[in-house]
């Protein structure tokens, strides 16, 4: 005789959550960028998050400037240089001003994986 079979569902796992977010996760092993659960969940402006993470997957001396980013996002200036101002304020941002050769000002800017001040080291 063939085996019973029951329209009931399985039972669920006796850890797993009955509601809330349940994530499926993929080991990636490249073109992945790291972010701290401080920065990712701070509260604040989803904008500030995302132009965060977008900052932190660029290349060393790729232009982050707010025009820069406004070709990138869908959001305008006054939100784009807001979330710069907040990652400034926080720690995690910092533009300098130096003169270059020839006497050209430029702006640097520094991205931090943790805030300054919070054992991030000072760049040059």
């Amino acid at each position: 005789m063939a085996g019973s079979q029951s329209n009931a569902p399985t039972r669920a796992d006796a850890g797993a959550p009955t509601s809330g977010v349940i994530h499926v996760r993929t080991r990636l092993t490249a073109d992945f960028t790291v972010i701290a659960n401080a920065l990712a969940q701070r509260r604040g402006s989803a904008v500030t998050i995302g132009v965060a993470a977008y900052i932190s997957s660029l290349p060393d001396g790729t232009p982050v400037s707010i025009a820069a980013l406004c070709e990138h996002f869908t959001e305008g200036e006054i939100l784009i240089s807001r979330a710069l101002r907040e990652l400034e304020s926080a720690g995690y941002l910092e533009r300098r001003r130096e003169r270059g050769p020839g006497g050209v000002i430029r702006t640097r800017t520094y991205f931090y994986d943790v805030p300054r001040g919070d054992g991030s080291p000072t760049p040059p």
